[in-house]
Parts: structure tokens; sequence; C-alpha cells
């Protein structure tokens, strides 16, 4: 084989041509001082074009990313608020009752969510809602129509709220329910049973007239008419008309028969019902002082003979409690009456 010789150099050989070179040249002129400090200017300014292309891009780069991410952002919110259920919307609070008589001092602290819980003086036509709370001061007396067209009555120094359209809670003081004071034209409604809660017990209306006083770890049930279920515990004991269940103490409970008229009774009359005298006959007027004075009215023979129920009375008593609207009415119709305990004896006034 025959060897070619190489075109190009080795490494030695080309660095000592080049120093050779160098030698035979010679030192070259100095450099002057001022384009050496141009070039030097030139070089950074260089540097520096090369610096700020390179921050440029960054910064785009970051913008770009920014903007990816705010997009991805942006879909996965639009995705949870299209997923998310949406919130159901709040009811209104529920009415209940209605202020038909207040006597003295009474104050409700308004618990319905647009009502801001504030606390202002109970007025005649006031709506009633659940959660309101409803007390009476030392001097103030009131009553409530229900929206059923029931009774409700509030006695001084007391304290209560509707948990719901049937459901009271009696805090302390005292009430009187009348279930028979259903009103047919009151908006359609049915009467629904009433349960008063306390914290010795609940007491369950059974169609009836009834008080109930709850005060000093004492709970005083009494029934005018019809039944009440009074619970305790597991145990549910009944009272009927003339009965009284008593728990003192918060401990012993007693049953005892008590009057259905009587001094014990006078606080309700002056929150009695509104009677229209005007057009009414008189047995639906003595029917009405009956139901409210827990007295039974007695008419002798010639009295009722005389005085059937086509008798039509006229006027307003509009201001006057039933007992006092009896003497009141009685005498325009040449009667006269006499009160024996539990009854009234009406006979023609001569």
């Amino acid at each position: 084989m025959i060897n070619q010789p190489s075109n190009h150099p080795t490494s030695t050989d080309d660095h000592d041509r080049i120093a050779e070179l160098l030698r035979l040249a010679g030192p070259g002129p100095e450099v002057p001082a001022n384009s050496s400090q141009r070039v030097r200017l030139a070089v950074r300014e260089e540097w520096l074009d090369t610096l700020r292309a390179r921050t440029r891009r960054a910064n785009m780069n970051r913008g770009l990313w920014a903007l990816a991410a705010a997009a991805v952002l942006a879909i996965v919110i639009g995705v949870g608020a299209r997923s998310k259920v949406p919130s159901p919307p709040v009811a209104p609070p529920v009415e209940v009752a209605t202020v038909n008589t207040v006597i003295g001092s009474a104050h409700l602290e308004s618990g319905g969510q647009d009502r801001g819980n504030a606390s202002s003086a109970v007025r005649t036509m006031d709506t009633i809602r659940v959660g309101d709370i409803l007390e009476t001061d030392a001097d103030g007396l009131a009553a409530l129509q229900l929206a059923s067209g029931q009774s409700l009555r509030i006695n001084r120094s007391t304290r209560f709220w509707f948990e719901s359209p049937s459901v009271i809670r009696l805090e302390r003081g005292t009430l009187f329910f009348d279930s028979g004071f259903f009103d047919s034209q009151a908006d359609g409604a049915d009467a629904s049973d009433i349960q008063i809660l306390t914290d010795l017990g609940v007491v369950y209306e059974i169609g009836t007239q009834f008080e109930v006083m709850h005060q000093d770890g004492d709970l005083r049930v009494r029934v005018r008419e019809g039944a009440i279920d009074l619970e305790r515990g597991k145990q549910r004991h009944r009272a009927e008309m003339g009965a009284q269940l008593l728990i003192e103490d918060g401990e012993t409970l007693s049953r005892l028969e008590v009057p259905i008229y009587g001094p014990e009774w006078n606080w309700i009359l002056a929150l009695s019902p509104k009677f229209e005298l005007e057009g009414s006959s008189l047995a639906e007027f003595l029917q009405w002082v009956s139901r409210e004075t827990g007295r039974t009215m007695q008419m002798s023979a010639r009295a009722d003979e005389a005085r059937s129920t086509s008798v039509i009375l006229h006027g307003s008593i509009d201001e006057l409690p039933p007992d006092e609207a009896l003497e009141a009415v009685l005498p325009t119709c040449d009667l006269r009456h006499a009160v024996s305990g539990g009854t009234v004896l009406i006979d023609l006034d001569s």
C-alpha cells in the first residue's frame, strides 16, 4: 500500500509556523486610546442589547403563561358554577295570628327573617309570625285570633312564642285557649290541634276551652270545656271539664275538681271576642255570655214563651265584657236576671 501525504499539517506544525510569522512581522502599531474605548463601548452596547432581547422574550413567555393559567382558572370556575346546586329560596315568615285586643303594655320581639329581631309595642291588628316572641308586662293583657279562627288570650307577665302554627312554647305566665271560637269564614282554614310546650310537660287540646299557667316551677292546667291531655315524660294524663292538673315544684302531680266560673276566670272576660249585637237573636247573645262566663243561662217558662229565639237585638256592646253586657241587654227585652252559683236565672221583668 502506498501512503498518501496528508493535506493538513499537524497541530504542532501549525503553531510553529504561526509563531514564526509573528516574529518576522514584528510589533504592530500601537492602538490609539480613543479607538480602544470605542471598541469597548461597542462591545458593551452589543452585550446590553442581547440582555434586553432575552428579558423581552422571558417577559413575553411569563405573560403567555399567566394568560393560559387565567383561562384554565376561568374554565374551572365556570364548570364549578354550572355544577353547583342553587340554594333554595328563603321561605317568608309564616303568619299565625292577629292581635285582636291589647290592654296595658305588651311587647313583640320580631323573629321573622325580614324584621331584624326588633322589639316594639304590641298594637291591635298586628300580625304574629312563627318565631315572634310576645310578652305582656305586669299590667298587660292581650288576645289573639289564630289564622284558623281559634282564640288565644294572654294574661299579665306572660312570655311565649309560636314554634309552628300549631305549637306554642310557653316560657312563663298564663294562656287561655278556646278552640270553639272557630269562624268558618276565617280564610277557609281548618282548625288545627294546638300543643302548648312547657319545661314541665306538653298540653294537647282536644276540642276545648282551657287555661295553662306556668310559673316558678309549677304547671297548672284547668279545663272549662271539652278535654286536654297532659304529657309528662312517658305518661299522659287526661283532664275534662271542671278538672285541674297541677305539677308543683316540678315533681308532684295532683288532680282537683274546680269551678269553671268565678273570680279566677275573670281575667279572660276583658279579652272576650267581640259579639255583634246588631241583628242577633236573644238566644245567640245568651249563648255567647254563657260560653264566656262559664255559667249556664236558665230562662223561666214564661220568659222563654214570651221571649223566643225570634227576638232580634239592636245596638252595640263592643266596650262591655260579657257579664256587664248581660246587665245592659236584658232590660231592653223586659227581662231581669239573678246569679246563683254557676247558673244565671232569667225571668220576665214584671
